[in-house]
Order: structure tokens, then C-alpha cells, then sequence
């Protein structure tokens, strides 16, 4: 008897509800994975932090606030216009009606008008973190680390949305939202995420 292995969907676009079901713990567990990895190993501890403290001469304890305000700029600003200036170039502009046209945005405009949408439904939550995270007193050292991390997932996420690559799109995605997520649980939780957050000794 032969077995004839199920057909591609007609619509390559579609992924099955299961599949997702199935793939979003990996997607989720490999971000976290990494984030914890690049704790314990130092990497966005010893490159990146220095970077902001070294040759931008910001104390460690302020880079938070200065990625939230990048964070800000970048939201309501930049990925705005970029959004705007897309659909004025492919279905037109009404200022009076600046969403209509939006069920008509096709390709670029489509990808950039997303890609602003994400940061600004993202934004509470990076503020949030951050603030709580400051309130609460965790650890100049973690914050820094994290902020870091979190803004490394988004400048690596709005190239990928812009290019239409999902996977690396989608882990990008995760790994910023997943450092905000971090910062609170170990701001609410911090002898339980003590142990989370020892590094590898060398």
C-alpha cells in the first residue's frame, strides 16, 4: 500500500492553526534561550553596554531611559513618516482620513504601515518595563544588559518587516519583547530570578 504524503496548501501564505499552535513555545523558547545565553556568556553585557558608557559617555544607570527615548522617537517619528510617505507614493494621502486607505496598501507601504503599527502597540509595554524595573530596584547592571537587548531585537526587527524575512522578523520580535518581559518578572520576583540570572564563570 502506498502512502501519498499530504498536499501543499493552494494558498502557501496559510499556515494551519496547528502549526502555529505548534511553532510559537519553539519560537518563544529559542529567544528566551538566547537572551539567557547571552547573559550567562556576557556578550550584550561587554559589547554593547560599553559601547553607550565608553564612546557615548552615558552612565550605565541612564542607558534605559536614553533606548526608551530612541525607542520613542523611532515609534511616533521616523516609522511614522516612513509609513506615511509609503502610502502617499502607492494609494495616496488624506490628511482628514489618514487610515482609510489602509485596507488598500499593498507590498512596501503594507510592510512599513505594519511595521509602525508594531512599534507603537509595543511601546507601553517597553516603558513600563523599564520604569517598574527602576521603581523596583533591580540591578543597574541587568537593566542596562536588558534595554540593551531589547533594543538590538528592534533595530534588527523593522529592517527584517521591511524585507518581508519572517522568521528571522518574528525572532527579532521575541527577543525585544521577551527582554521587557524579563526586566518586570525579575522586578516582582527577585530572589526567585536570582538564581535565572548568575553568569557563566570563566
Amino acid at each position: 500500500m502506498q502512502f501519498n504524503s499530504p498536499s501543499p496548501p493552494s494558498d502557501p501564505t496559510h499556515v494551519p492553526p496547528f502549526w502555529v499552535a505548534a511553532t510559537s513555545p519553539l519560537l518563544w523558547g529559542t529567544a528566551f534561550y538566547g537572551i539567557w545565553m547571552g547573559h550567562r556568556l556576557g556578550s550584550i553585557a561587554d559589547v554593547i553596554v560599553p559601547v553607550f558608557v565608553e564612546i557615548y559617555h552615558i552612565e550605565k544607570e541612564n542607558i534605559p531611559w536614553v533606548i526608551l527615548i530612541m525607542n520613542a522617537i523611532f515609534t511616533y517619528i521616523i516609522s511614522s513618516v516612513i509609513s506615511a510617505v509609503a502610502q502617499a507614493a502607492t494609494v495616496g494621502y488624506n490628511n482628514q482620513e489618514p487610515r482609510g486607505p489602509r485596507s488598500q496598501l499593498k507590498g512596501f507601504a503594507l510592510l512599513a504601515s505594519s511595521a509602525h503599527q508594531n512599534f507603537v502597540e509595543g511601546f507601553p509595554l517597553v516603558a513600563s518595563s523599564f520604569i517598574i524595573a527602576h521603581i523596583l530596584n533591580v540591578s543597574v547592571d541587568l537593566r542596562a544588559e536588558l534595554a540593551c537587548v531589547h533594543l538590538v531585537g528592534r533595530v534588527l526587527y523593522y529592517p527584517f518587516y521591511l524585507s518581508n524575512i519572517d522568521v528571522p522578523r518574528s525572532l527579532a520580535w521575541l527577543m525585544s519583547t521577551e527582554a521587557c518581559i524579563l526586566l518586570i518578572v525579575t522586578a516582582v520576583f527577585p530572589k526567585e530570578m536570582a538564581g535565572f540570572w548568575v553568569k557563566k564563570q570563566t
